[in-house]
């Protein structure tokens, strides 16, 4: 008994980890200048590749025979930290030597407001206020538009329709990461 309720809470944080990664990868993700669909490609393709060597394993990770089962969980890890991996490599050992500025022009601007809630008891949350989160929409020079999320205070000094300089650097695997702004 003792032994499933560790294999239990194994599976739990592993997932959490998972989640904790994907998530962490994706707030990297807003600052490179890269098309959605290339790091999660490159995550199904490995998950794709591997999955006839690795589906039997996972047997005893899900303890379930099922292949439908271990395929899922095969899908969701090695996406994930490929996927992961690819997006937090590429900004992490990029290139700050060759860093270089690129004037492009903000094409929008967004605030969009998110609600807070708070506990006011055991399953019971209220509306507590609200935050917000600034966005400018940027199009370089290639011509694609890219979201980027931004503080307070910089959104404040942009406009819509300005052309800013923006700290581009060149990541590991070749694909731009924003570094700054200027104004």
């Amino acid at each position: 008994m003792k032994r499933n309720k560790i294999k239990n809470v194994l599976q739990i944080v592993a997932v959490v980890a998972g989640l904790c990664l994907g998530g962490y990868a994706y707030i990297i993700y807003e600052r490179t200048l890269i098309d959605w669909w290339i790091p999660v490609g490159y995550g199904m393709l490995a998950a794709l590749f591997t999955a006839p060597l690795c589906l039997s394993r996972w047997k005893v990770f899900t303890s379930s025979s099922q292949r439908w089962i271990n395929g899922l969980c095969h899908v969701f890890f090695t996406a994930t930290i490929v996927y992961s991996f690819f997006i937090i490599g590429n900004e992490a050992f990029s290139d700050s030597l060759n860093d270089r500025e690129t004037t492009v022009s903000v094409t929008g601007r967004e605030r969009v407001r998110r609600n807070t809630y708070r506990r006011i008891g055991r399953h019971r949350y209220v509306a507590d206020g609200h935050r917000y989160n600034h966005y400018i929409i940027i199009t370089p020079d290639g011509g694609k538009e890219k979201k980027l999320p931004l503080s307070y205070h910089e959104y404040c000094r942009i406009r819509k329709g300005d052309r800013i300089t923006v700290i581009v650097g060149r990541g590991f695997f070749g694909y731009p990461v924003v570094k700054g702004f200027k104004k």
